[in-house]
């Protein structure tokens, strides 16, 4: 359920506002890494090295600051998860195969966010043989870059970050959730506020995409927090 800082007819028009604002700065460079990412080869050193960086990069995951240094300068510690990507390509195709078949589904993935959430969870197990250690910091830059990088592979996932957290901790409440000790307990409160945003946003924009709804996150992260 959505928390009630704003009505309906306003939060329709931050929608809106958002969505043109990531059309106009944002849809190339998504549609680019949409495409890089749609077939991409997770055996593939040079396949797995573009999307790393792409996204690491321009999403300003920091991913680099959560792992062990590597031994490739200038690469360094990303190249080490680069060969960690390589070595498990037959895990994170599966999970990537998983998150495709939640994105088919004729129901819709808020209905279900914990499948998502598993899979992220997975994910983040996967890169924590490359942590420098389980600090809070380190583990949010995890989270974030690994909802990043699988967002770009199948759009469904939500993209966490610090900025859309703290948003989303103003603009959804987060449902009364059972104890479940195999998933990511931050990134599941935040999914299921993004999953109630999402299924409320539908009923009032209906065109709205998920990365519509990232950017009204980090408009109101702007605007009203930082």
């Amino acid at each position: 359920m959505p928390a009630k800082v704003i009505s309906d007819g306003q939060l329709a028009a931050l929608v809106r506002e958002a969505a043109e604002y990531h059309r106009e700065h944002w849809l190339e460079f998504d549609d680019t890494l949409y495409a890089v990412c749609k077939n991409a080869r997770h055996d593939s050193m040079s396949s797995i090295c573009a999307r790393l960086w792409l996204v690491n990069g321009a999403m300003t995951a920091q991913l680099q600051r959560a792992v062990k240094p590597g031994i490739h300068p200038p690469a360094g510690s990303l190249a080490t998860v680069a060969e960690l990507l390589q070595r498990n390509a037959t895990t994170v195709v599966t999970l990537v195969d998983r998150l495709r078949a939640i994105n088919a589904a004729p129901e819709p993935w808020w209905n279900a966010p914990d499948d998502v959430v598993a899979v992220v969870t997975e994910f983040c197990g996967l890169l924590r043989q490359q942590m420098r250690e389980a600090s809070g910091t380190h583990r949010r830059n995890q989270r974030s870059f690994a909802s990043k990088f699988l967002h770009f592979h199948v759009a469904q996932v939500p993209i966490y970050d610090a900025y859309a957290n703290s948003a989303l901790n103003q603009l959804a409440n987060c449902p009364r959730l059972r104890a479940e000790a195999t998933l990511d307990v931050e990134y599941r409160r935040f999914a299921h506020r993004f999953a109630a945003l999402c299924q409320h946003v539908a009923k009032l924009v209906r065109e709205a995409s998920i990365r519509d709804i990232d950017s009204l996150l980090l408009l109101w992260h702007h605007r009203h927090i930082k």
